[in-house]
């Protein structure tokens, strides 16, 4: 599981590296606002990244579980923007779609470490 997190956790800094460096391409440095939402997806898939690679403890636990809340809590609302709004954005779908996987993975992993260790300390 922590491959795959690692794996999402890349594709996702890796996509929105693309888009941010084709948006400044195709429009310019003018007007930088859009490229915000890209730096939230890149800077919530570094803390995940870190997060696979720190120690494992109750305290550091925090990190990787309120970033992947936060992450699929973007993707959610980039879906759900994107959706209702009055124009498509196949981008903000798979980016968010992403957000969210990656989420959903960094709590599972995080929360499973947490109740192995929970269960060992009980036997």
């Amino acid at each position: 599981m922590r491959t795959a997190l690692v794996v999402v956790s890349g594709v996702t800094i890796a996509a929105a590296c693309v888009l941010a460096f084709s948006y400044v391409a195709l429009k310019g440095t003018a007007d930088l606002q859009p490229l915000g939402g890209l730096a939230v997806f890149v800077g919530l898939s570094a803390v995940s990244l870190v997060a696979c690679a720190a120690p494992r403890s109750a305290a550091w636990a925090v990190m990787p579980v309120a970033s992947g809340a936060a992450i699929v809590w973007v993707g959610w609302t980039s879906i759900s923007h994107t959706l209702s709004g009055p124009h498509f954005e196949g981008y903000a779908l798979v980016m968010g779609a992403l957000g969210i996987l990656q989420g959903i993975l960094a709590v599972t992993l995080t929360c499973s470490h947490l109740w192995v260790r929970v269960a060992a300390h009980r036997s």
